[in-house]
């Protein structure tokens, strides 16, 4: 019941006329790639950068062009720090940023040393239970403490 005077008091704020030529904006037979397509072929810098929002597999068949903008474009980016520039940067792969070897070097060199940490941490929370009979929970909280203290 309450669900149909709902459904009456908008289709009396709304005429149908209005519903019926928007009715081809809320769906699309395009596929996520030619989308994706789309927006690069877009031309305009900000919509191009919209690609990124999109998973990998729907542009790499273009990265090569991606790619060439990106080198294009980069330096003058920031230069002028355009409004986009911040979202592009938090979306882009690094293996896209132009000059990305030293920068992917870099990343994988952080992960490397975040992999050792975690397991200096993992050795050391099963030395402090092997040493102290202790159950998991509670190594875990010593090691936490160790770790508070360096």
């Amino acid at each position: 019941m309450m669900m149909f005077q709902v459904v009456e008091v908008f289709s009396e704020c709304i005429p149908m006329v209005v519903i019926q030529e928007l009715r081809k904006t809320f769906y699309s037979t395009m596929t996520a790639k030619q989308y994706t397509e789309a927006l690069f072929d877009s031309g305009e810098d900000e919509i191009m950068g919209a690609v990124f929002e999109n998973h990998r597999t729907y542009y790499r068949e273009f990265e090569g062009e991606i790619k060439v903008w990106l080198g294009e474009n980069w330096s003058g980016w920031h230069e002028t720090r355009p409004k986009f520039l911040e979202a592009l940067l938090k979306r882009i792969p690094i293996d896209l940023i132009p000059g990305s070897n030293i920068v992917s070097e870099l990343a994988v060199a952080d992960r490397l040393q975040m992999a050792r940490r975690r397991e200096e941490r993992s050795a050391l929370k099963r030395s402090v239970g092997r040493v102290l009979g202790l159950e998991k929970a509670i190594a875990d909280a010593v090691v936490s403490e160790l770790q508070k203290d360096r």
